[in-house]
């Protein structure tokens, strides 16, 4: 202990460290720390400025992503049909990175860079299917056919309202004066212009009162009225047209928005492998599940989605359509 003790230098205290072998206190630490940094940055020299004790200067290097690579190494994402912008497959390639997505494309594809090339498809067809799967999944999404004719009847119920109270206001303001109340008719007036002025389409801050400007606006405003009845009328026409049978929805999977994400994925599919998809079991000589049901299944994971089954997968397959590729 003794000969442990003799060896530590003079000034060696609790706010000491050991850097490099020399010992430092926290007084002087940090300037040779920089200069420290400096000789590794630059190779072992110290440059003036670190001599000198200023701070040292990063050296400048430009950041690549994986999508970046894709662009300037491969050519770009591989050729599917539609044309999604470079800015879209950014963000939705932060969202599912390729070390994410990757594993998934490497157990049927061995080819990396044909791998790499449907990352960027991959990950806008995970974002879209999140996206669908929770606008689909949340209270009050849909509407049962009941409330279709109800919400129809609320449009032709309020376009009437409307048009009542915007004529009644208008009656109001040009009533009989009452001594009473000497300044109400003329502050109706305005209020009932005010309004007038926005039915007609020019809403402004005050009231102009230029007898040109008040004529266009009354008959502007007659317009409108005219276009609320109108709306009253085809909302009560539609109400009567409306079918339950067509506004009814199926019993179906729990998960809606697999059927374009099975859609999507066919494509990427057909391009990434070569072959065309299939849920039927006899695309496999053991009695595993299809490729493409796994490639699926992978995706939905890859999302937080509830694994579906075969079965589900290749009801969405049968009725695959196109969705919007934005």
């Amino acid at each position: 202990m003794r000969e442990h003790r003799d060896s530590i230098p003079e000034g060696a205290g609790p706010e000491s460290r050991s850097v490099a072998g020399h010992i430092t206190t926290a007084a002087s630490g940090l300037p040779r720390a920089v200069n420290l940094a400096s000789a590794v940055g630059g190779g072992g020299e110290m440059d003036d400025d670190s001599a000198k004790g200023k701070p040292a200067r990063l050296p400048s290097f430009s950041f690549r992503t994986d999508l970046d690579r894709v662009y300037l190494e491969l050519g770009g994402p591989a050729p599917l049909r539609g044309s999604i912008d470079r800015n879209t497959f950014a963000r939705c390639c932060n969202e599912f990175s390729l070390r994410k997505v990757e594993p998934t494309l490497r157990r049927f594809q061995k080819d990396r860079d044909i791998a790499k090339r449907h990352w960027p498809w991959v990950a806008f067809a995970l974002d879209q299917y999140r996206f669908e799967r929770n606008q689909l999944q949340r209270r009050g999404a849909t509407l049962n056919p009941t409330e279709v004719v109800e919400l129809l009847n609320d449009i032709r119920r309020s376009a009437k309202k409307l048009a009542s109270s915007l004529g009644r206001l208008q009656e109001y303001s040009y009533s009989v004066g009452d001594p009473a109340a000497p300044f109400r008719k003329p502050h109706l007036a305005y209020l009932d212009q005010f309004i007038s002025q926005a039915a007609a389409g020019h809403i402004a801050a005050e009231v102009n009162k230029s007898r040109e400007h008040m004529a266009h606006v009354f008959f502007g405003k007659q317009s409108f009225l005219k276009q609320l009845i109108e709306v009253e009328v085809a909302a009560g026409e539609a109400a009567k047209r409306a079918d339950k049978s067509l506004l009814k929805r199926k019993k179906g999977q729990a998960d809606p928005a697999l059927y374009d994400l099975v859609w999507r994925g066919a494509e990427i599919w057909s391009s990434l492998t070569g072959r065309v998809p299939s849920a039927n079991r006899v695309h496999r000589r053991d009695s595993g599940e299809p490729y493409f049901v796994l490639f699926i299944q992978d995706l939905v994971r890859l999302a937080s989605g509830e694994r579906p089954s075969r079965k589900v997968v290749e009801i969405s397959l049968g009725k695959r359509r196109t969705p919007d590729a934005g």
